[in-house]
């Protein structure tokens, strides 16, 4: 329930609400109330603008559109804001939104390239994809309704069939206090960032957590904490640079192979392997930050454009880039042309499909640009050292 019987928001809540948002997405998610004071959260998030009442603004001339109670709002430079505008009994309560992000690389406003201020600040922005646009749209709206549907009278209409329905009760007498959220994000940034021996680092940190178990059966609770950590270890990565798309493909990798294992020894030592994985990609991101700022932009590029066919020549052109000199440079630096790369990259991107969709291998071939499927299978036998098909049975 977000709403209180006058129609107030419940701040514990809504709290609750873009907490769980936030987790989900990564990106920064919280509230304005009915007089437009922006919420105070328990998690430390900052609020992105490039001056003071920038978003408030823009939310207060959405919520004066009645007609559009939620959608995206595409601001002064270009960047998107998602938001759901809430209401009580056909009156406003506030609005929940997510953003800003970035859709662009560069800021592509003239007017406002020679501004210092917006410039720094659209930097900071945090880039978010065009596939991502409507599932995060939706994930906003579903988190909203689902709360107001936890009010009593909707509840009843919704389950006028079920009068018999149990509800699910929580004997907190028992439960077990948990630790904080700061100390577990604490644990895994430091496992990822510290020089120090992982055995030792783990040894420390796990004396500190209260770990209660997470089902009868000691095997089972072991691995549910294997998957639970996986998935929080994976998000600390992509905190820490790592590229979603990389490291969500390898947390599903690791979810599938811990159900392959029965021994507790295994499956602790496979905690290690994890962990171990995640820190070394790390490592070689940090050894990636001498890049110059060229390459950096061209890198960041690739990522979001995988299937862009374009010539080096012409991507330059986009990016206000010298070509001669960027190309050079980036090899150099990368120690490798920009397009084996960008084959590279789109190679990577089929792998996870090969994974993570029921896709087959020409259907995969073609949404990772590549216009013959032989010529894919070639390349990602030499790249994978298997067929795609191969790969799909051995990792499955």
């Amino acid at each position: 329930m977000l709403y209180n019987s006058k129609g107030q928001l419940i701040e514990r809540h809504i709290d609750q609400v873009c907490t769980m948002l936030t987790m989900t997405t990564g990106y920064y998610v919280n509230y304005f109330d009915k007089n437009y004071e922006l919420g105070e959260l328990a998690i430390e998030q900052t609020l992105l603008e490039p001056c003071d009442g920038y978003i408030r603004n823009k939310i207060l001339e959405s919520s004066n559109n009645t007609d559009m109670t939620s959608g995206i709002l595409y601001l002064e430079c270009n960047e998107i804001l998602f938001y759901v505008h809430l209401y009580f009994k056909s009156n406003y309560s506030g609005t929940l939104f997510m953003g800003p992000m970035k859709i662009n690389t560069a800021l592509t406003d003239n007017t406002l390239q020679e501004n210092l201020k917006f410039i720094k600040y659209y930097e900071r922005l945090p880039l978010i994809r065009q596939s991502q646009l409507s599932s995060f749209m939706e994930l906003m709206i579903i988190a909203s309704n689902s709360q107001r549907q936890m009010q009593l009278k909707e509840i009843d209409l919704h389950y006028k069939e079920s009068a018999d329905y149990e509800e699910i009760k929580i004997d907190t007498g028992r439960r077990i206090k948990h630790h904080s959220l700061y100390t577990e994000e604490k644990l895994f940034n430091d496992a990822l960032t510290k020089d120090i021996d992982i055995v030792t680092m783990l040894g420390k940190s796990f004396r500190s957590l209260i770990l209660p178990p997470l089902a009868d059966n000691p095997i089972r609770s072991q691995k549910n904490r294997v998957i639970v950590g996986t998935t929080i270890i994976a998000r600390s990565a992509i905190k820490l640079g790592m590229s979603s798309e990389e490291a969500f493909s390898a947390s599903d990798m690791f979810i599938r192979e811990v159900e392959k294992l029965n021994s507790p020894n295994d499956i602790l030592l496979f905690q290690f392997k994890i962990l171990k994985y995640y820190k070394q990609k790390i490592k070689n991101l940090e050894k990636n930050t001498d890049y110059s700022e060229s390459t950096k932009l061209l890198l960041e590029y690739l990522e979001n454009n995988i299937l862009d066919k374009s010539s080096l020549n012409d991507i330059c052109d986009k990016l206000d880039l010298n070509y001669k000199y960027v190309s050079k440079k980036f090899s150099t630096e990368v120690r490798a042309t920009f397009s084996k790369v960008r084959e590279n990259k789109r190679l990577e991107k089929a792998a996870n499909l090969l994974l993570r969709s029921q896709m087959n291998v020409t259907e995969i071939s073609e949404a990772t640009g590549f216009n013959y499927t032989y010529y894919f299978t070639k390349k990602f036998k030499s790249f994978y050292g298997m067929t795609p098909t191969q790969y799909r049975k051995t990792h499955l």
